[in-house]
């Protein structure tokens, strides 16, 4: 965090006592990260909250989750900000530090925290300077990563000669995906096929049934009656076509943390000798690149760097120098991504039913089988400028039951509570017996609540979905890793493939960042050396 950031926090934490906490006691004042597209889904829902309480609330945009916590800390010195809030963990511990929170432990109900989700609770608890542990946020938009596919590419990869419809499932493990010497792998079947589209500059046609399914594919410049063109690479120009790869990750952060993990890695944490000292001061540790991690870390950064020379793994620098994999998905640079659930609309495109999820690939270290995927989503907060009563009933609402449904429903986050998710509505949308207008949001956003259901909730499947500490610069050492993968991409070449202290020597510098070390909040833990 900037020192000029800290003085804002800290000139809060006076003002707030300063100004009686007044500002927004007539209404309940909400404000929320989301941009148009679900801000606009959002303010009905408020509205018939706010009917059905009886409560007139104010419900505004700050357009991003950057967004939100700028207008907050801004918001401090005046102590103008609103009752309640949604944002990420590491907002919430900013809050805390300038003492503006108000914990959940005496409103929420024993019934109501049975409700939640082990996963989804552990980044709701901060701890006093006491080094006691209280709730201060609800679940609210939660999500995850899934694996997003082209159902149409597998389907022509399963009619190919001498394949078949084992094709149309992708591969499971991080082994499978990297079995592309293998001829009789999935992987090596897909890009043979999909290298052949690109480099020979194919037009692909297909016969579509009303639910998107493709078959009687042929290549073409004008495809015959009845026939749809559903993959065009005749105008990709050869300079451009090594830029095309199977598989891409929507976020380089997320994958980072997410493949460390699988590989037996350690992240970061808040240790347990800082609880007791004010939220502000509080140090995380960074933990990937110690003498504990490193080798685990290496070995993951290795196995990747080795599938993205063979064109089959790639982030979105990859392609096209792109800032997500969003576009070149739709584009078909890439027939898989990893993506946000939340965010699965920005990846459909034109595909729409041909947009098919699964679980994402897990890692299996000693036999063990490493099912980590991030558990994401922002939560919601209340302050001490709340009526704690009536906001109370304003997130009680927005978290569980039917309103809870409806968002989850309309947006494609996962319910965030048990009453939620057993609502009826939300039974039929599972099911696809949902009719009308909402008949027309299953086409992709049921897949991956059915990925979330019947997958990652499913405690005989083995997933845990993550979360890390929450503490103040935590958001800072996401934005250093994001840079991890693309660079080691970048600069490892060939003759350094296996040499680990070339990687390292990667690391140490990403970590060496004089704006990261610097950093009041993070303790970065190094090796001295690589361990051979």
């Amino acid at each position: 965090m900037t020192k000029t950031k800290k003085s804002v926090f800290a000139l809060g934490m006076v003002a707030a006592t300063l100004c009686g906490c007044s500002f927004g006691k007539k209404d309940v004042e909400f404000w929320s990260s989301f941009g148009a597209l679900y801000q606009n889904k959002l303010e009905p829902i408020v509205a018939d909250i706010a009917s059905d309480l009886n409560i007139s609330i104010k419900c505004s945009s700050k357009g991003s989750y950057p967004g939100v916590l700028d207008a907050m800390s801004s918001a401090l010195a005046s102590g103008k900000y609103p009752g309640i809030v949604v944002g990420y963990p590491d907002h919430f511990a900013q809050y805390h530090g300038a003492k503006i929170l108000v914990s959940l432990d005496e409103l929420v109900s024993s019934e109501m925290l049975a409700e939640f989700p082990e996963q989804y609770m552990k980044e709701n608890y901060l701890y006093d300077t006491d080094g006691s542990k209280h709730l201060y946020g609800l679940p609210f938009n939660k999500s995850t990563e899934l694996l997003g596919y082209n159902r149409v590419f597998l389907e022509y990869c399963a009619q190919l000669p001498g394949n078949d419809d084992s094709l149309l499932t992708p591969p499971t493990t991080w082994d499978e995906w990297a079995a592309f010497g293998d001829e009789t792998s999935k992987v090596y079947k897909y890009k043979t096929a999909f290298d052949d589209l690109i480099f020979n500059q194919r037009q692909l046609y297909a016969v579509l049934d009303e639910d998107g399914h493709a078959s009687s594919f042929s290549y073409s410049a004008t495809g015959a009656s009845g026939e749809a063109k559903v993959l065009d690479y005749s105008n990709v120009a050869e300079g451009d076509r090594g830029n095309y790869r199977l598989f891409s990750w929507d976020s380089a952060d997320n994958a980072f943390i997410t493949l460390a993990k699988q590989w037996g890695a350690k992240y970061t944490e808040l240790p347990s000798s800082e609880y007791s000292k004010s939220p502000l001061k509080r140090k995380g540790s960074v933990l990937f690149a110690n003498s504990e991690n490193l080798p685990k870390t290496l070995k993951m950064l290795k196995f990747f760097k080795t599938l993205h020379n063979e064109r089959i793994f790639a982030t979105p620098a990859d392609l096209g120098n792109a800032k997500f994999s969003s576009d070149p998905f739709k584009a078909g640079m890439c027939m898989f991504v990893v993506c946000s659930s939340g965010g699965m609309a920005h990846n459909t495109g034109m595909w729409k039913q041909r947009f098919k999820s699964a679980p994402i690939p897990y890692n299996v270290v000693d036999g063990k089988e490493m099912k980590l995927v991030i558990s994401q989503g922002a939560n919601i907060c209340m302050t001490k400028n709340a009526d704690k009563t009536k906001a109370f009933e304003v997130m009680k609402a927005l978290t569980t039951g039917k309103y809870q449904t409806r968002w989850a429903m309309e947006t494609g986050y996962f319910p965030a509570s048990s009453s939620s998710e057993n609502e009826q509505a939300y039974k039929d949308f599972l099911a696809g017996t949902v009719t009308g207008e909402a008949h027309e949001l299953e086409v992709y956003q049921r897949e991956g609540s059915q990925t979330n259901t019947n997958h990652y909730s499913k405690a005989s499947e083995g997933w845990e979905r993550f979360v890390d500490d929450a503490f103040i610069g935590s958001s800072k050492v996401r934005t250093v890793v994001g840079t991890i993968l693309p660079r080691i991409f970048n600069v490892i070449t060939s003759a350094t493939l296996d040499d680990d202290d070339a990687y390292y020597a990667e690391l140490k510098e990403i970590l060496n960042d004089p704006d990261f070390v610097r950093n009041a909040n993070l303790n970065v833990e190094l090796a001295d050396s690589v361990k051979k």
